[in-house]
């Protein structure tokens, strides 16, 4: 209850039509956003947000269930990163990936673990950097 959901929008918001940092002015390349929200509703609370801060939202994209077997249930990150990473890949142009809360989102991991939530997390990061910079080769530690 201390804004990181609004704050979290507002950044979405920028980053989704190119827009400008506060303080520093820069300007931030425009991409697109995936946004895996547990807590608040889409219709009454994301999507409000998004248009007060004048977000494009042709850009964002709001992730709300996973279909499986004809049936849908919610996204885990332990079981669903593969997902999420050929969805980064299909945009294109992903700048951004909101997770509110994480912790609705990992599974089994122990969120309060750092070491399971950046294992978990790791592969995507990779994948969006990759897409990013498409000459970035990983070199596995042996």
């Amino acid at each position: 209850s201390l804004g990181k959901s609004q704050v979290s929008l507002y950044i979405a918001s920028i980053v989704s039509k190119g827009g400008e940092w506060p303080i520093s002015g820069e300007i931030t390349k425009k991409g697109s956003i995936l946004i895996l929200s547990a807590e608040d509703g889409d219709d009454d609370t994301i999507v409000p947000r998004l248009i007060a801060n004048s977000a494009d939202l042709e850009k964002i994209y709001l992730i709300q269930a996973v279909t499986e077997m004809n049936k849908e249930r919610s996204l885990n990150l332990e079981k669903d990163i593969d997902r999420l990473k050929k969805l980064c890949i299909k945009l294109g142009d992903v700048s951004l990936v909101v997770i509110d809360p994480i912790s609705a989102y990992l599974g089994k991991i122990d969120s309060n673990k750092n070491t399971d939530v950046r294992a978990t997390l790791a592969p995507l990061g990779l994948s969006c950097r990759r897409i990013k910079h498409k000459r970035l080769v990983h070199i596995p530690f042996k």
